[in-house]
């Protein structure tokens, strides 16, 4: 009992200092087989969405598809024991699979495992002193750039493979990638062009007749299509392990991976080596603590769930890391496609997770059996359409707008990257992000009101029954299925809302009604009410609904008064002060049938 008693006071410290694993959070008390059996679908779903995403990419990056379900498993289970928000699902670090190729090419494994220990050193550094809860607010525009940067790389680059054009992988080469592609164009043979068609136009005709399934999901199928044909010895495929060429086979043929210690390193580490792998640690640990801290914050504005810490996040992504790699893995970062899908389908506990874990093992198991039958030019057709997508994403109208503070800011880090490398884009782009969050800090001014008047406890009901916590029958659940709740609870907290309406569109859906519940938020600067406005107007394109409620106080007058100098009264949607007002005109637009009862 004395150990029990000390055990809980010494969560109950971490918890103050955000610094608790979520495993330590989980609640047995309200967790039913129904829950059960919900959390081993997602789980299972989430594995098979993410399957030819983390082969691909872990190809992509110099190394081999036994890499990639290695750094999916490590990242999982060490998210299970130590990570700061249950919802949180880490995969491979694709925004720095090109980085992750420069490493392997110059320095093999050893200079991989040297950065991750860097990598993990600066995230828990960043961890314990709990910038977290900044990184989060800063805006990850710079993030964009990365990725768009990426994608053109992949598309020129993968374009090349399909079409049989001799390729000269760096990510410092991008121009000379475009020049022989370009160049290769009036001399391809008519087999490669066929392949091209096929692949590709596989995916448009499949996304055409599958509207509801992912196209990794229906890849997934026609792979298994491919394993009954092979099986029955319609045409035999070549084995994918023996195929591919990758920079990462040699690691597994070379080095026992038992462990870490019997490492020699054996070429000198000069000063200039330890230079550009510090620099390159650095880089990428700040394009993770971003991507951690943006996903840890969204998940709470989505979830309303105070449990989310940060910090702790940052720990466990940066230990991830360093055991992803030293276990033969590669980079981990979240994955914020997965980390939604984890919280669409209502998974709440550790039990995803471990069920991810247990299946990769299983794959592993049967790995050779496994790859045999993935076609290696599927694998470049991925990579090419979720370039593409990411692309669509990202290349929206707000970074056409010239004038936007946003804009400039993408197409300045785009240039950098794309004409002076990667490592020297992420720091420009992260000094810049600092500078635009510091100067909104000394933009807002402390007012006479410090808070809003005290909110009914509803809205905790409501997220819980949202997203599965408590079995409420006064909601009917396919109006849950419509609405979204999304909880801020500071002002600046507005800053990851274009990055919720980003998320929304690349899920291809938005909700019938959107929530925002304003928690204890005394007032508005300029940028949130421009953010909010933005966030309304691109709700409404998609017929999405808006309602913004817990504005009393302070901030419903400033609202009402911003909203007159627009002229226009829906400017910042419907709003709703009272939170239960808000749940009860939900019912009734959703299903006018339907009555709260009291």
């Amino acid at each position: 009992m004395k150990f029990l008693r000390s055990l809980s006071v010494k969560t109950d410290r971490l918890k103050e200092k955000g610094l608790c694993p979520s495993i330590l959070n989980f609640n047995l008390t309200k967790y039913t087989f129904g829950h059960f059996f919900n959390d081993i679908f997602s789980g299972l779903k989430i594995f098979f969405m993410a399957f030819p995403i983390v082969i691909s990419f872990a190809i992509f990056s110099g190394g081999s598809p036994i890499q990639g379900l290695i750094t999916v498993g490590i990242a999982t289970a060490v998210s299970v024991f130590l990570g700061g928000s249950k919802y949180q699902i880490n995969s491979i670090a694709w925004v720095v699979s090109l980085i992750s190729l420069d490493i392997f090419t110059k320095y093999q494994y050893k200079g991989m495992l040297l950065t991750s220990f860097f990598i993990a050193l600066v995230l828990v550094i960043f961890g314990n002193i709990r910038i977290g809860e900044l990184l989060k607010y800063t805006p990850k525009t710079f993030l964009s750039a990365i990725a768009v940067c990426v994608s053109l790389t992949i598309i020129v680059t993968q374009t090349q493979v399909l079409l049989n054009i001799p390729i000269t992988y760096s990510y410092q080469n991008f121009y000379g990638n475009c020049t022989a592609l370009f160049s290769a164009l009036k001399c391809i043979d008519t087999s490669s062009l066929y392949r091209y068609l096929i692949f590709m136009g596989s995916f448009a005709i499949l996304r055409l007749f599958f509207k509801h399934f992912t196209v990794y999901i229906v890849y997934l199928i026609c792979w298994g299509t491919i394993v009954w044909c092979d099986t029955w010895n319609i045409f035999t495929l070549p084995d994918i392990l023996s195929s591919l060429k990758t920079i990462g086979q040699s690691f597994f043929q070379d080095l026992d991976r038992n462990t870490i210690f019997n490492i020699s390193f054996s070429f000198p580490f000069s000063q200039s080596v330890c230079g550009s792998l510090t620099l390159q640690s650095f880089s990428i640990a700040m394009i993770v603590a971003c991507q951690c801290c943006f996903c840890t914050g969204m998940t709470k504005s989505l979830t309303g769930d105070n449990g989310v810490q940060t910090n702790m996040e940052l720990i466990s992504v940066g230990i991830a890391n360093f055991l992803s790699v030293a276990t033969g893995g590669l980079f981990v970062a979240p994955d914020i496609d997965l980390t939604v899908k984890n919280v669409q389908s209502k998974s709440k506990s550790t039990i995803t997770l471990i069920t991810i874990v247990v299946t990769v093992g299983a794959v592993l198991y049967v790995k050779d059996r496994t790859f045999k039958y993935i076609p290696s030019f599927a694998l470049s057709s991925i990579l090419i359409y979720t370039a593409l997508h990411i692309l669509r994403q990202y290349f929206s109208t707000k970074y056409f707008n010239i004038r936007t503070a946003d804009a400039k800011v993408f197409w300045l880090i785009l240039v950098v990257a794309i004409g002076f490398g990667f490592v020297f884009a992420i720091f420009i782009g992260f000094i810049i992000s600092l500078m635009e969050f510091a100067g909104r800090m000394l933009d807002i001014k402390e007012t006479s009101v410090g808070t809003t008047k005290e909110h009914n406890s509803d809205v905790t009901e409501f997220v819980a029954n949202k997203y599965g916590y408590i079995s409420n029958k006064r909601i009917p659940s396919k109006i849950l299925k419509k609405t979204e709740v999304i909880q801020f609870d500071s002002i600046l907290g507005l800053n990851l809302i274009k990055n919720i309406s980003d998320t929304f569109i690349s899920c291809g859906k938005f909700p019938d009604v959107a929530i925002i519940y304003f928690k204890n938020v005394p007032f508005f600067d300029a940028y949130a009410f421009n953010a909010l406005k933005d966030f309304v107007k691109i709700a409404s394109e998609r017929h999405t609904t808006v309602m913004i409620t817990g504005t009393n106080g302070l901030l419903l007058e400033l609202l009402k008064r911003k909203a007159k100098e627009y002229n226009s009264g829906n400017v910042f949607g419907y709003i709703v002060p009272s939170f239960s007002e808000a749940v009860r005109q939900t019912v009734y637009r959703l299903g006018p049938h339907n009555v709260i009862s009291k």
